[in-house]
C-alpha cells in the first residue's frame, strides 16, 4: 500500500503533468500548487471487486457508441 501523503504528492504532479501536456495549466490559479493536497485513499480489495465496483462508469464514459469504430460478427 502507498502512504496517503506520497500518493497525494504523486497525484497532485499527474496532474500538473496532465495540464501543462494539454496546455492547460495556465487556467489553473497558482495557489492550487502551493497547497497541500489530500488524497482519499482506502483499500478497494480484490481486483474482481474493483473491476465490478468500476465497470458501471467506464462503461458509460469509455465505451460510448461514438467511440466505437467497428463492430464486427454483432
Amino acid at each position: 500500500m502507498v502512504p496517503v501523503h506520497a500518493l497525494s504528492a504523486l497525484f497532485r504532479g499527474t496532474c500538473k503533468a496532465a495540464l501543462t501536456t494539454a496546455g492547460l495549466l495556465a487556467h489553473v490559479p497558482p495557489q492550487v500548487w502551493r497547497k497541500g493536497w489530500m488524497t482519499h485513499c482506502q483499500p478497494a480489495g480484490t481486483g474482481t471487486e474493483v473491476i465490478k465496483y468500476l465497470a458501471p462508469s467506464i462503461r458509460r464514459i469509455a465505451m460510448t457508441n461514438n467511440r466505437i469504430d467497428k463492430l464486427e460478427d454483432g
